[in-house]
């Protein structure tokens, strides 16, 4: 009987310490391609913001081609009386911010023809419209809110104590260097310069008016903004006599940070230079009215800004704070440009 022989064949496979160098490797290319994939992520997201921000330049240069003057920031105290603010309780009956204005400019014809002016924006037949919507000119995709509809702490975006779900308001006008209530942001550190604390004091048919009242009244001389705080102030154009590439016409905000800072809000509506960009002042503990009044982002180092010509820009946090309330000021007839 003949015996078989044959070579023994072993089959190959990977040892412990090659599948560990595998690893190793892979781990090292995924470490080194994510910051890359991150960066394109944000450049896009970027990119999408600073659109949002052109088309609402776009629109408000159609809107005061039409009107002939910049719409209301909010016009919750529309009457104005000597020093005062409005009637008991300053509401007025018919209250809206900016963005009804701009509305039938920006593609949102149908909800511009559908609101009640004879109501306010919140009531009954007008929130519906805006209940629950998503309104896109209005959503940075960096911010969280813009997709859930809900504030980085949870809550909705409410008007005055009411949980009624809206959409935020990422985009807001710029009131300039004034103090909103008499609180004067970064300046009161550097003794509240000129150059960031405009308003001082006025007097009306010889009544002194409080300095806290700057951005109340309907008054141009406390208003040094394109846009006033809440006193139904409008200006013109030709009221930029800075030079409308000189002066900032809208800023980014972190709207997720104050429930006020919605679509629907009458208050908190408008942004002031008088905070730094990104300032320190921000509470990104807590839900606080005036993080809605400061320019800020969540991309890195700076806020995207629409100047009054129409044209977007970035500007760095670290920009020299009497420049940035220079080009918060329409008037003030200083050599301020973008840097």
């Amino acid at each position: 009987m003949g015996v078989r022989t044959g070579v023994l064949r072993l089959r190959q496979g990977f040892t412990l310490v090659e599948l560990l160098v595998v690893i190793a490797i892979i781990g090292t290319l995924v470490g080194l391609l994510l910051p890359a994939v991150q960066a394109a992520r944000e450049a896009a997201r970027r990119s999408t913001c600073s659109n949002n921000m052109k088309q609402i330049g776009l629109a408000m240069h159609n809107l005061v081609d039409a009107k002939r003057k910049l719409p209301v920031a909010s016009d919750v105290y529309p009457a104005t009386t000597g020093c005062s603010i409005g009637t008991a309780g300053g509401w007025g009956p018919a209250y809206k911010n900016w963005n009804v204005d701009l509305l039938p400019f920006i593609e949102c014809g149908d909800l511009y023809g559908k609101y009640d002016f004879n109501s306010g924006m919140t009531s009954g037949t007008n929130w519906s419209l805006f209940a629950r919507r998503r309104i896109p000119f209005q959503a940075c995709p960096s911010s969280p809110a813009s997709s859930t509809l809900r504030t980085a702490f949870g809550g909705a975006f409410d008007y005055y104590g009411d949980p009624w779900t809206c959409a935020p308001m990422c985009y807001s006008p710029c009131a300039g260097p004034q103090g909103r209530g008499g609180t004067q942001g970064d300046c009161s550190a550097l003794g509240s310069p000129s150059y960031c604390n405009v308003f001082q004091s006025v007097t009306i048919d010889g009544n002194a008016c409080a300095s806290w009242m700057q951005g109340y009244l309907k008054i141009a001389g406390m208003n040094p903004g394109m846009f006033g705080g809440m006193s139904g102030y409008q200006s013109q154009f030709k009221d930029a006599t800075d030079g409308l590439s000189k002066t900032i016409m809208f800023a980014e905000r972190r709207a997720e940070l104050a429930s006020k800072a919605s679509f629907v809000g009458i208050e908190y509506v408008t942004v002031y230079t008088q905070y730094r960009i990104n300032s320190s002042s921000l509470n990104l503990t807590a839900n606080a009215g005036n993080n809605a009044c400061i320019a800020a982002s969540n991309h890195q180092g700076g806020t995207t800004f629409c100047m009054g010509d129409g044209a977007v820009t970035f500007l760095d946090e670290s920009i020299d704070f009497q420049l940035y309330n220079y080009l918060g000021n329409k008037a003030d007839g200083q050599p301020a440009s973008v840097p």
